[in-house]
């Protein structure tokens, strides 16, 4: 029996899993693949070994990848300062804009004309950009976020003038931006019923769908402590400033 082909637009394979984003997409995609084809279209991982045992296992789980060659782009500097200025005239969220490139655009159109796609799916907002130019369809999108919200806590909580303006113009960017792609696919997957209610109401969104973050019970069921000592153990990926920002409260606030 022929699987039919489904095609996830990513910003990298998501392995290791040594993140809250690359847990979840590795473990609903590697399930998917017993059912359709996966073709996963991706820039190539920062770390080139890291890229290799990537694309490794995905393989041995029978997904097809795209791996598309780019050098990552500084997060500091003033080359960083720059981009970020010349954001200032484009319509785009700065991380909508930042990782659309001809070679991504490329490969979509390259798919689209030589298979028969089933389903399109962009695994993050900003890369349901290039499947809204090349205008293939069905597309869903999972939002692991409502980015808009992230952006406008950012604002509220900027007391620098400059940098709240910034801020403030992402989070408007952000906000047009997802009405469009909220309201363009054929199917919005949430994380929580929580983020799913504010994509509903906030955007005007009638149809989206729930699938929530969890954790795989069974790989724990045999793990035994080897200490007395009671602790807390702080699980979260640190160079995203929402985690940073749940660490200091847990530390200043809570524990206490």
């Amino acid at each position: 029996m022929i699987k039919p082909t489904v095609v996830i637009i990513d910003e990298e394979l998501p392995y290791p899993l040594n993140s809250g984003k690359r847990i979840r997409s590795f473990n609903l995609i590697s399930r998917l693949a017993n059912t359709f084809h996966i073709i996963y279209v991706c820039y190539c991982n920062p770390d080139p070994i890291e890229s290799q045992r990537a694309e490794k296992i995905f393989r041995l789980m029978g997904i097809e990848t795209l791996i598309i060659p780019r050098t990552p782009l500084p997060k500091n500097g003033p080359r960083f300062a720059a981009r970020l200025l010349a954001n200032c005239a484009s319509p785009y969220p700065y991380s909508v804009s930042s990782h659309q490139s001809n070679a991504l655009q490329k490969a979509i159109l390259s798919i689209s004309k030589v298979r028969s796609i089933a389903l399109w799916q962009a695994e993050w907002t900003p890369y349901l950009e290039p499947l809204l130019k090349s205008c293939v369809t069905p597309c869903t999108l999972v939002a692991h976020n409502v980015e808009s919200v992230i952006w406008r806590r950012y604002r509220d909580h900027e007391a620098n003038l400059l940098r709240r303006f910034f801020l403030h113009e992402q989070y408007r960017k952000y906000h047009e931006y997802e009405k469009k792609a909220f309201q363009c696919v054929s199917q919005v997957i949430a994380v929580s019923d929580h983020d799913a209610d504010l994509i509903k109401k906030g955007f005007s969104v009638k149809d989206v769908t729930t699938v929530e973050n969890g954790v795989d019970v069974h790989s724990f069921r045999n793990v035994k402590s080897t200490q007395r000592n009671q602790g807390v153990l702080f699980l979260g990926s640190l160079d995203w400033r929402p985690n940073i920002d749940a660490i200091n409260q847990l530390i200043e606030k809570i524990w206490p």
